[in-house]
C-alpha cells in the first residue's frame, strides 16, 4: 500500500521525498533545482530548507546547481531532532515533579513515617 500524502508533511520531508524518488544519493545521480519544481512549496521555502540541510551536511552540493542526499547524515539529523523533542518533553515534567516534591515535602515526609 502506498503512503498517503499528508498536507501537514514538513518542508524537509517533501524535499527528501524528491531525492528518494530520483534515488539521488551520490554525485552521479545528483539533482538540479528544476527537479524540485513540482514540490508544493514556495521557492523561498525550498531555498530555506536547502540552506539548512546544506549547513547540516544532509544535502551535498556538487558543482554548480546540483545536489545529492547523504542518507547517513539525514539519519543523524533525525536522531538529533528526536533527542531534542524528548528533552523538550521530559525537562518540564521532571521540573514539575521536583517542584511538587519541594512544595509538599512535609506532607510526603509525614506520610512516610516522619522522624523517629
Amino acid at each position: 500500500m502506498a503512503k498517503k500524502e499528508n498536507v501537514r508533511t514538513s518542508a524537509g520531508r517533501q524535499v527528501m521525498a524528491v531525492f528518494d524518488n530520483y534515488k539521488a544519493y551520490d554525485e552521479s545521480t545528483a539533482l538540479t533545482i528544476k527537479d524540485f519544481e513540482k514540490v508544493p512549496l514556495s521557492s523561498e521555502m525550498i531555498a530555506y530548507t536547502f540552506g539548512n540541510m546544506i549547513d547540516e551536511k544532509v544535502i551535498i552540493p556538487v558543482g554548480e546547481d546540483r545536489f545529492y542526499l547523504d542518507k547517513n547524515s539525514f539519519k543523524r539529523l533525525e536522531k538529533k531532532v528526536n533527542r531534542i523533542y524528548w528533552v523538550m518533553l521530559l525537562a518540564p515534567s521532571v521540573a514539575l515533579i521536583v517542584f511538587l516534591i519541594i512544595m509538599n515535602y512535609d506532607k510526603i515526609f509525614n506520610w512516610l513515617g516522619g522522624i523517629k
